[in-house]
């Protein structure tokens, strides 16, 4: 992938934004006690549920641009996003509309659907923040368990190796749980407005994987490993419908930065990859696919233990 769309770069704004303000709920959350504590988590929730919206929004937005098709949707108006966030304290209404609006300039998404994906993402926040509420949880109590017995004297000793042991655990952590769940559900909706919406124009996907020093299995990068193919994986192609995209729509590892991008039937004809008819040429697929299919059947692709 030689360079990120307008959409997805805004999009990776609008989440490092997020890490600064996730980090610091995750410590507020740990450090917490009682009801408090269950205050602090729901903040957590209610603000990566207003990530992953956007980013459901954002890969709804991109699939039409990186095709190169105009969309119709008029911006949904303020009262409708005051409506569907009424009841939530956290809320900033005038950036969160623009960033909204922002995403859905192309897409065209009814107001129905909006409220569909609203809830969608709160769900998965809900779900998020309760695995990240447990696992760091026992991150912590295993950093505790190994502290030889009598070390701890006063509560003011406790009370700064929690403070400490809280932050270098939700710095990394938050920052990846974040990062890997707003990829994901970027590329998912991406994959699906293209299926669903996008037939008429689209013939195919290709899996773009970031070229630099830091993609996995780049012989010359950091990370050369063979067992995670990331750099050879670029520019597997398939179309929208194939059932591959359940198993390798980004990300296909923690913090993988990998994303799809539609292929039009024009530009699949002159690369011999479709008929003037509108069909396939599934032996044309199979040879520019080559090795990168023997990564996808012998399961060194995605990471191991990902899905």
């Amino acid at each position: 992938m030689k360079y990120a769309s307008p959409y997805y770069r805004r999009l990776l704004a609008i989440q490092d934004a997020g890490v600064r303000g996730l980090n610091k709920k995750l410590t507020q959350a740990l450090l917490a006690k009682g009801q408090e504590s269950e205050i602090q988590w729901d903040e957590f929730r209610d603000m990566l549920s207003r990530v992953l919206l956007i980013a459901d929004l954002a890969g709804r937005a991109s699939a039409y641009v990186s095709a190169g098709i105009p969309g119709k949707k008029e911006p949904i108006k303020n009262s409708h996003i005051k409506a569907l966030y009424a009841d939530d304290p956290m809320f900033k209404i005038m950036p969160f509309v623009r960033a909204v609006n922002f995403m859905l300039t192309r897409a065209s998404i009814p107001f129905h659907e909006v409220e569909a994906l609203s809830r969608a993402a709160k769900n998965r926040a809900f779900w998020v923040a309760g695995v990240t509420k447990m696992e760091t949880l026992d991150l912590l109590k295993n950093k505790l368990a190994m502290i030889p017995a009598g070390q701890m004297e006063s509560t003011a000793e406790f009370a700064k190796f929690a403070r400490e042991a809280a932050q270098s655990i939700s710095d990394s952590h938050a920052e990846t749980i974040l990062r890997t769940n707003v990829s994901r559900a970027f590329n998912q909706a991406h994959v699906s407005e293209t299926a669903n919406k996008m037939g008429k124009y689209v013939a195919l996907l290709r899996l773009d994987e970031v070229h630099d020093n830091r993609t996995r299995g780049n012989p010359n990068g950091l990370y050369p490993s063979p067992r995670h193919p990331h750099w050879q994986m670029d520019g597997y192609i398939a179309s929208p419908h194939d059932p591959v995209w359940s198993v390798i729509t980004p990300p296909n590892g923690y913090n993988c930065r990998a994303s799809t991008t539609p292929i039009t039937w024009e530009t699949a004809q002159k690369k011999g990859w479709a008929t003037s008819d509108g069909k396939l040429k599934m032996d044309a697929i199979h040879r520019h696919n080559g090795g990168r299919q023997k990564l996808l059947d012998s399961k060194i692709y995605p990471d191991a233990g990902f899905q």
